[in-house]
């Protein structure tokens, strides 16, 4: 078990005011094993710190993996299946369980970029979320609802109409439903937590049921409050002539017949065209969707307002000149330490505003599970600026920055982006080479993730 004093937490009312995962996730775990501070107050911040046997964590997303996952011996996970039930697969190396942890970061990672998302990527994520869950209960390959799930269900229940997405209303109720037991669990456990994680009663005539078809119904036309006649409707008495139509009331059901027959065959066209399109759009990206390359930071910067961001300009070779590139290493490196390294650029990403800041791009880094530890990922001396990484069996075919925002390529092939046992970059244990060998992580950082 894990001792109660190497287990402590500060957090601002604030900020459990504002995050009701947070607050939710709290409240469920162990009473005794773990101490929170909150801190209230005028001249409180917004903020947490999660401290584990001295080491530090204060990434919201890294805090509740971290809750839900080996501080507590993964108790929340086996109870709760709030890590997919993967957590102590994925810490003996199995590959299955790796990639579902891996979805559910990706998958916080995107919740996290929504409020401050426009409304067309936002229109474009809930249509990929719409054609996602056809065929899957939850965001990731869980028996049950997930963080990624609790996350993003927070996140578009505040923020988004998703009336008309038929199967993201189906999965909202369900998670609107988990959620609830969680919190009531919660509250018997830490009801001084709990409160700040209270739902509201979902709108459920905000949201399409899915209408489920099996082919065959008879067509009722538009239901009416007259139960008398939608009965007239079901069952007819042929004797009896409609004083409207001029139809025999047997003539009336060969014609309702028919009308059925013909809905029948457009739904089964309708659902063959919807599966082959979800077939089509179905495919496997690897590594070679991604395109990386070296550069070097000509210039950087502290953020004005963000004190956990660099502002950097990379040359990467191209005829444009520099990238500005934002990225989030103040807590581990000076700008002295980073001015002029050779870096490696995820370059086909779509460009974001980081805390207001124009975004285009991504330097690769080394992290551990809980993101205390990170490392530049760099190339071998004497590489050229601009030369692209490749993996050998995976021919460089970069998918267009729209197409890896839509497609979610990079949350697909980023959790198989690791370093090998020597700090070394792989993919799927292929290794990440430029024309001078094989790409690593600056003070060799052994077996961690890349992102």
């Amino acid at each position: 078990m894990v001792a109660s004093s190497s287990v402590s937490l500060k957090v601002s009312q604030l900020t459990l005011e504002s995050d009701s995962l947070l607050s939710l996730i709290l409240s469920l775990t162990p009473r005794f094993q773990i101490s929170i501070d909150i801190e209230t107050g005028k001249k409180s911040k917004d903020g947490i710190l999660l401290s584990v046997q001295n080491k530090n964590v204060s990434s919201r997303n890294a805090v509740l993996r971290s809750l839900c996952g080996m501080t507590f011996h993964n108790a929340l996970d086996r109870i709760y299946l709030l890590l997919g039930g993967c957590a102590t697969a994925a810490y003996q190396g199995i590959e299955e369980s790796v990639f579902v942890l891996g979805a559910i970061t990706s998958w916080m990672s995107v919740s996290s970029t929504i409020q401050s998302s426009n409304q067309n990527d936002i229109a474009n994520l809930l249509e990929y979320l719409d054609t996602l869950l056809i065929e899957q209960s939850f965001l990731v390959d869980s028996p049950a609802v997930t963080l990624a799930d609790l996350d993003m269900f927070f996140v578009l229940s505040k923020t988004v109409d998703i009336s008309g997405k038929r199967n993201v209303s189906r999965w909202f109720r369900t998670v609107h439903a988990s959620a609830v037991s969680l919190l009531k669990e919660g509250a018997s456990n830490r009801p001084d937590i709990s409160k700040f994680a209270a739902l509201d009663p979902l709108p459920v005539e905000k949201y399409d049921a899915p209408i489920l078809f099996y082919g065959g119904e008879p067509d009722l036309g538009t239901p009416t409050q007259d139960n008398s006649s939608m009965k007239t409707s079901v069952e007819p008495r042929e004797e009896n002539k409609s004083s409207h139509s001029g139809l025999t009331d047997i003539e009336k059901k060969a014609a309702a017949e028919k009308r059925a027959k013909k809905n029948a065959e457009k739904a089964a066209k309708k659902k063959d065209k919807k599966k082959n399109e979800t077939t089509n759009t179905a495919v496997e990206f690897d590594i070679s969707a991604l395109e990386i390359k070296i550069g070097k930071i000509t210039k950087i910067w502290n953020h004005e307002t963000a004190d956990k961001l660099f502002c950097e300009e990379v040359d990467i070779g191209e005829s444009t000149g520099p990238r500005k590139i934002a990225s989030g290493l103040r807590p581990f490196y000076s700008l002295k330490d980073l001015q002029d390294s050779m870096v490696l650029v995820l370059c086909n990403l779509k460009s974001r505003k980081l805390v207001g800041f124009d975004s285009h791009g991504m330097i690769l880094c080394a992290s551990n599970d809980d993101h205390t530890k990170v490392e530049l990922m760099t190339p071998p001396p004497m590489t050229s600026i601009g030369e692209t990484v490749e993996f050998e069996g995976y021919p460089n075919e970069p998918q267009k920055a729209s197409a890896v925002a839509k497609k979610k390529i990079f949350e697909k092939v980023s959790p198989f982006l690791m370093t090998d046992d020597s700090g070394g970059l792989v993919w799927k244990s292929v290794k990440g080479c430029t024309s001078k060998g094989q790409c690593t992580s600056v003070n060799g950082m052994a077996n961690a993730h890349v992102a």
